[in-house]
């Protein structure tokens, strides 16, 4: 991040690998997975956040900002989150089904486990199964994403004849992935459908001009007189 921030030209020259880099179909050497998710923050973000090439040693921890914004907002302390959402509550510094196996470090830094700051049990709230992050922050993540698409009168695929798209433009853009739009947009020669996900014989790969051929039918949007 140090690299490049404040450069979008580095990205734009780099434009091509970075996408293919993050779509992992380079070569073998990306065909794998992620490193599994975990409470550390990587040194980018908790040491170099915001080190732009022309002011070096101005930089910021992207992890002590999440805390004190936190307290700044008033948001209550992680507790009280996990009873929020129906969670069974922390039973203390030595709870490793609520907040990991590395729980006990949080008593070196709080008195209480109602002193925990919302972000550090967050990071700290073990990962299970197929799932990116943990229990409470499912619950609030689900939470904030129906408020934003339900709380929207013009969220796309509003029933309102006045504000959104007909039923032909909905199946059009329903039918698009990520995989399309990186076709679209780059010169990758094939991606696996789901581009979240390794390739395997569930997620094969496709040829991009395939792919290309399946891209939103621009037309649909398209006024006439």
């Amino acid at each position: 991040m140090r690299h490049l921030f404040h450069r979008p030209a580095e990205c734009l020259n780099n434009f091509e690998g970075i996408m293919a880099g993050l779509a992992a179909v380079v070569n073998k050497q990306y065909k794998r997975a992620l490193k599994k998710v975990d409470r550390n923050v990587v040194r980018e973000v908790s040491r170099f956040l915001f080190e732009a090439a022309a002011f070096p040693g101005r930089k910021l921890d992207l992890a002590s900002l999440n805390i004190q914004r936190g307290r700044d907002h008033g948001l209550a302390p992680y507790i009280k989150y996990r009873t929020f959402c129906g969670l069974p509550p922390v039973k203390g510094f030595d709870d490793q089904e609520a907040l990991g196996p590395y729980v006990r470090d949080l008593a070196k830094v709080y008195r209480s486990i109602a002193d925990i700051d919302l972000f550090v049990g967050l990071l700290y709230e073990p990962v299970k199964g197929d799932a990116s992050v943990g229990s409470t922050l499912t619950c609030l993540l689900g939470i904030q994403f129906f408020s934003l698409k339900f709380g929207d009168r013009f969220f796309f695929d509003t029933t309102d004849e006045t504000l959104g798209f007909n039923d032909e433009q909905l199946l059009s853009l329903r039918n698009m992935t990520l995989a399309k739009v990186m076709c679209q947009n780059t010169n990758v020669q094939e991606l696996q459908l789901d581009v979240f996900t390794l390739p395997s014989k569930q997620n094969p790969t496709y040829p991009c001009h395939q792919l290309r051929s399946e891209s939103l039918d621009l037309t649909l949007f398209t006024q006439h007189d």
